[in-house]
C-alpha cells in the first residue's frame, strides 16, 4: 500500500514539473552568479540545471494532454 502511494506521487507530472522547476531555478541562480564573477567554471550546478530542464521537458507532454482533456470536459 505504501509503495503504491509513493509510486503515485513520483509518477505525478505536476510534482515532477514542480521539482524540475525548483532544480532549474536554483541552479540557474548559481550559473548566473558564476557568469557575473567572470570566472566561468563547469560545476555541479550546470548538471543540476540540465537535469531540471530535462525533467520539465519530460512532463510537458503529459500536462498538455491532461489540459486538453480538461478542456473537452
Amino acid at each position: 500500500m505504501l509503495s503504491k502511494m509513493i509510486k503515485k506521487v513520483l509518477d505525478n507530472p505536476y510534482a515532477n514539473l514542480l521539482v524540475g522547476t525548483i532544480l532549474f531555478s536554483s541552479s540557474f541562480m548559481e550559473v548566473w552568479e558564476s557568469f557575473h564573477e567572470d570566472t566561468v567554471k563547469l560545476g555541479a550546478h550546470h548538471g543540476v540545471m540540465l537535469f531540471g530542464m530535462v525533467q520539465i521537458l519530460k512532463v510537458l507532454p503529459d500536462i498538455m494532454v491532461s489540459l486538453d482533456n480538461f478542456d473537452k470536459f
